[in-house]
């Protein structure tokens, strides 16, 4: 066959390969290619829906996409601030759909004050499970709460959509709402009725919220117990011994058991009360760690920085005066009804405070070059994950010594630091350290966090989550710091001040004593010379304890002598002769001041929710326990106290008597103790805000359950292409 021939023959395919060629040349090979391929939309998983005929709806990657593009719709129309100005739901609701990952610190920090002050019903793990979940899915979860709020009927008109979308705009970006459909258009190619849709969608998604956790009934009964607990007051006349005052008391020549004591008390935690242990004994030792530290003085670093120059603190001026040196105030101090307008303090009136605020940066901005030297020439030379695979004996063959970098930078900057190695220090050994307990870490957003929290969490120690507060848990000898010291402030004097670089160099977990014999060191931070070492003996821990404990006998057998004295002689008389025995037992001067004083106090009692939250705080809070202990111990006497009168009478009649308090060590004499009840005509007056009140707690308490990712998962029974999806839907999952 001729060449003319073939061509006339395969012309259409000939035309066909001239056109493609034109395509690739005028479109682009690359972008064809693309055309070409784009695969066809395909499923990403399937929920509960009983509207389709086999009882699921399916989520395709398009619909996935098509709802992550609607919350970078809503997170461009301010929707996060909105939430967050929508009460707890609100936040909550916020951050499982537009958090970066990391939990807000300032939320976490209301969330655990709700917590403590008994406004919010939920635990630390509760919390953190709103936050475990990865950035990736929140598209998901969108789809579920939109599928979940239409199908309880959720809806909202669009007149109080766009007026609302209008103050959102005004408020936080400053447009009209014009202005605003005009940018979302112009940067997301959607129209305005789609833009109206979707933040729509939101107001009800978060009404819906509202809705189904606000179903829990607040029964009358509950209302009346409540108010009972919160309004009605004991109030008691009587005086206290304590186990202290009779110290002097007790026989120095007697031989107590001493193992016995201990092994009795061996495996329980110091301060935990419970009805096997009555006194709050224990020898149980805690969780401890042995840290490294390398620390500056401030006033040292102070005493080496050039002093500020005119024009640097003319240029600082220039700088801060809007901010620093700007105030708002009245024209006219006598008439409080003309608008305020800003006031800026002139240079002359400020220029001090300037210069004091230069030196406090110059003295922060040396040390933090030192440290962070000192932090850079001890780093490890093994990964972070080599470093905690490795004994603590191999991670330390990999550590520069900080005594050696003390005397190189010392020399280098002309200022003294100070290293050293603590002993095995506990959390309340590391809150009374007048000196570590200062020290603060900076956190992912500024936020200052304890360097005790982080310390504490160290392997194999579990003290705190740091995942709330967006920490990867640390690792033996991994520089933490520079830390700065908390009462550091701009402007302000640094002398006594400190920062520093540590490390936890050994990790001794909570274990039972070996035996009694027992003594470990616990010397913390030392600066100077002049401090001496700190030794803990668990023996005489446990001749204090023996010797507090006998007394406390002495003044039990006390009470009740002065109970006898009281049914012969009168309170008075028995209140002087008291006074007089204790003297004499004692060994006191007899014209000293009366070691015992009449006491009229009034006492609440504690809900058991409030005491359980107590007592876990008591765990994880050392710097606090006195506190603690010292509520839980009053309460616990308002409850006995409170059991010692009738419920059809006001007043006790039983009088006087003795009440023991094994927990605090005291004894206390009663000669009168009466009730406040709370009247019917109070509750009446007050029902309505208890109701309130209650509803509001349960409904708060709910929405961490609400909108935990799992919960929602199983409310709507999702699962993702490749897992079986005939599993029945959670009914924990409400």
């Amino acid at each position: 066959m001729s060449l003319v021939k073939w061509f006339r023959k395969n012309m259409k395919m000939l035309m066909a390969v001239f056109v493609i060629g034109i395509l690739f040349a005028f479109i682009g090979g690359t972008q064809l290619l693309e055309a070409l391929s784009r695969e066809r939309p395909r499923e990403e998983g399937s929920f509960a829906d009983g509207r389709q005929a086999d009882g699921r709806q399916k989520i395709s990657n398009v619909d996935r996409n098509d709802a992550g593009l609607e919350l970078e719709t809503l997170r461009r129309m301010q929707a996060p601030a909105f939430l967050q100005s929508q009460g707890l739901h609100g936040l909550l609701l916020g951050q499982l759909l537009f958090s970066d990952g990391r939990p807000d610190p300032g939320i976490i920090g209301g969330l655990s004050q709700m917590i403590r002050q008994g406004e919010l019903h939920v635990t630390e793990k509760q919390l953190l499970d709103l936050f475990s979940e990865q950035e990736a899915i929140k598209p998901i979860y969108w789809i579920l709460l939109k599928h979940e709020a239409r199908a309880a009927g959720m809806g909202t008109n669009r007149a109080t959509v766009t007026g609302l979308l209008g103050q959102l705009a005004q408020r936080w970006l400053q447009q009209s709402y014009e202005q605003l459909v005009y940018q979302m258009r112009a940067s997301y190619k959607v129209p305005e009725e789609q833009i109206v849709r979707v933040f729509g969608d939101l107001l009800a998604v978060l009404q819906f919220s509202q809705l189904a956790t606000h179903t829990t009934d607040v029964t009358l009964s509950q209302i009346q117990h409540q108010s009972s607990w919160d309004n009605e007051t004991v109030e008691a006349q009587f005086v206290k011994l304590e186990a202290k005052t009779f110290l002097d008391a007790v026989d120095p020549n007697a031989s107590p058991d001493l193992v016995a004591h201990f092994n009795t008390y061996r495996s329980f935690s110091a301060g935990q009360t419970s009805p096997e242990n009555e006194h709050g004994f224990g020898y149980r030792l805690p969780d401890r760690i042995r840290l490294d530290y390398l620390v500056v003085k401030l006033e040292d670093v102070k005493d080496t920085v050039a002093e500020p120059t005119q024009d640097e603190k003319e240029a600082y001026y220039a700088r801060h005066a809007p901010t620093l040196f700007t105030r708002q105030e009245s024209p006219d101090p006598n008439d409080p009804n003309l608008p305020m307008v800003e006031v800026t303090d002139p240079y002359a009136k400020v220029v001090i405070n300037i210069h004091e605020r230069l030196i406090t940066e110059k003295v922060l901005a040396k040390a933090m070059m030192i440290l962070q030297e000192a932090r850079s020439d001890s780093r490890l030379q093994v990964s972070e994950e080599e470093a905690r695979n490795l004994s603590p004996e191999k991670v330390q063959a990999h550590a520069d010594d900080y005594s050696r970098l003390e005397q190189e930078l010392s020399e280098k900057y002309n200022v003294p630091l100070r290293a050293g190695r603590t002993g095995r220090l506990s959390r309340a050994d590391a809150s009374s350290d007048t000196t570590l307990n200062r020290w603060n870490l900076e956190g992912p957003s500024g936020e200052r966090i304890s360097v005790a929290t982080v310390l504490f969490n160290v392997s194999p120690l579990e003290a705190d989550d740091l995942q709330l507060l967006s920490l990867p848990k640390p690792f033996l000898f991994e520089n933490l710091g520079p830390l700065r010291d908390a009462y550091t402030r701009p402007g302000g004097d640094v002398s006594g001040q400190t920062m520093a670089i540590v490390r936890v160099v050994e990790v001794a977990p909570a274990a039972m004593p070996d035996s009694l014999e027992m003594t470990y060191e616990s010397t913390g931070v030392t600066l100077d010379s002049s401090g001496s070492a700190k030794t803990i003996s668990i023996k005489d821990q446990v001749a204090k304890d023996v010797r507090q404990l006998q007394a406390y006998a002495a003044a039990e057998a006390q009470a009740q002598e002065f109970i006898t004295t009281v049914k012969q002689m009168g309170w008075d008389s028995a209140v002087t002769q008291l006074n007089k025995s204790i003297k004499e037992k004692t060994r006191q001067d007899p014209n000293s001041l009366d070691p015992i004083t009449v006491r009229t106090q009034i006492l609440h009692r504690m809900p058991v929710s409030r005491q359980d939250l107590y007592t876990s705080l008591l765990k994880r809070s050392p710097g606090s326990a006195a506190f603690l202990q010292q509520a839980l111990g009053e309460s616990q006497v308002a409850d006995a106290l409170y059991g010692r009168i009738p419920s059809n009478q006001d007043q006790a009649l039983d009088v006087p008597f003795v009440m023991k308090s094994p927990s605090e060590q005291a004894v206390y004499c009663i000669n009168d103790v009466s009730v406040k009840r709370f009247s019917v005509q109070e509750f009446h007056r007050t029902r309505g805000a208890q109701i309130q009140r209650e509803e509001r707690i349960a409904a708060q308490s709910l929405a961490p359950i609400h909108f935990n990712p799992q919960n929602l998962i199983a409310r709507m029974n999702y699962h993702p292409v490749g897992e079986a999806s005939d599993t029945r839907p959670d009914d924990t999952g409400k």
